[in-house]
């Protein structure tokens, strides 16, 4: 929200008697326009006959814009004349947080010891675990709007716009991205171990690390760039 004051100098108890979205070169004497929103091409102003205003932005719109609203005053002697009010709009880069880099273990952590009978690379020495399958969450945060949420390459949202779903890692697992939280930022994802993976070394509980690129851009053009990692960690030794 801005709040300021028109200029209404050069005139001898001059009032503000009318305004419209853009530029114009007429005067616009017309009180119905003072005192309520009028819609702009990224937010709204609301600009009162003593020249005192107020300005909303919409939501998921560009930053380093102007809006730009054109204004009619009348003097004491009934003269009109009118005169631009420019907002400016800042511009904010999107932000990716709460995401943990392969170095630190990951973001969230399956494991091969609770595969399933079944599972055609054999299953897990515990497959009453629910172990296969983890859930985590990340947040998004994007003054300027969102045009696209990518995760692995695939898009999730598009012009702020969000579409669940999943796809096939590069190691044949899943990844199912559940929901968004426009009012927090929050991102859910699932990843799901379906079979055995070939781990750096034959036996042990190592870990191999799945990763996928998240992508956040903005409506002007602004990216902010991070990963998602999984960790898949193996099934005991002599199992594996």
């Amino acid at each position: 929200m801005t709040d300021g004051t028109a200029d209404t100098q050069g005139a001898d108890g001059a009032t503000v008697v009318g305004v419209t979205s853009g530029t114009t070169n007429s005067d616009l004497d017309d009180a119905g326009t003072l005192g309520v929103q009028i819609q702009g091409t990224y937010g709204k102003l609301t600009l009162n006959a003593d020249g005192t205003y107020s300005y909303a932005r919409d939501a998921s719109t560009p930053g380093g814009v102007d809006d730009v609203f054109t204004y009619t005053i009348k003097d004491g002697d009934g003269d009109l004349s009118h005169t631009t009010l420019t907002i400016s709009i800042g511009d904010a880069p999107p932000v990716i947080s709460d995401l943990t880099p392969e170095a630190r273990g990951g973001d969230v952590t399956v494991n091969e010891e609770a595969l399933n009978v079944g599972t055609p690379g054999g299953p897990g020495s515990n497959p009453s675990s629910t172990a296969e399958t983890g859930t985590g969450t990340f947040t998004i945060s994007s003054p300027d709007g969102i045009a696209s949420l990518t995760i692995g390459g695939q898009a999730f949202i598009t012009n702020g716009v969000f579409t669940a779903g999943s796809f096939t890692t590069p190691e044949g697992n899943t990844l199912a991205v559940t929901a968004y939280d426009a009012a927090t930022g929050q991102v859910s994802y699932t990843y799901t171990l379906l079979d055995n993976e070939a781990h750096p070394t034959a036996l042990g509980e190592n870990s191999l690390f799945e990763n996928f690129a998240v992508v956040l851009t903005d409506q002007d053009g602004q990216s902010a760039n991070d990963t998602l990692t999984i960790d898949v960690v193996d099934d005991v030794d002599g199992e594996r």
